[in-house]
């Protein structure tokens, strides 16, 4: 009888500390999802307000020089990177949202 009582206090901790750990690294994706939408926000709003005119289209761009890529704009609401030959890249390809706050610091 005691053997069960110490059996079932052990599967409820367990189950506990299980909880516990889902629940504590939930909460660093939800931080780390906001963090890439406000970064994500931060550069739309960054293009929105630029002078530059692309080289290659009517859009306003951030330049840029990461991979290759020579600018940055908005085509709808897509981020798209540009090359030396004005070709398209979407921003999730290669870049990591420490990519994304780098080009953010070198405004």
């Amino acid at each position: 009888m005691m053997v069960s009582f110490w059996i079932h206090l052990l599967a409820t901790l367990l189950e506990i500390t299980i909880k516990t750990l889902i629940m504590k690294y939930k909460n660093l994706k939800d931080r780390h999802d906001e963090l890439e939408q406000e970064v994500l926000k931060a550069l739309r709003d960054e293009i929105l307000d630029s002078l530059i005119q692309s080289k290659f289209m009517n859009n306003p761009v951030i330049k840029v020089n990461i991979f290759d890529y020579v600018e940055l704009t908005l085509i709808g609401d897509d981020l798209i990177f540009m090359d030396n030959d004005g070709l398209h890249y979407d921003v999730y390809s290669e870049c990591s949202l420490e990519d994304l706050i780098d080009i953010l610091t070198k405004i």
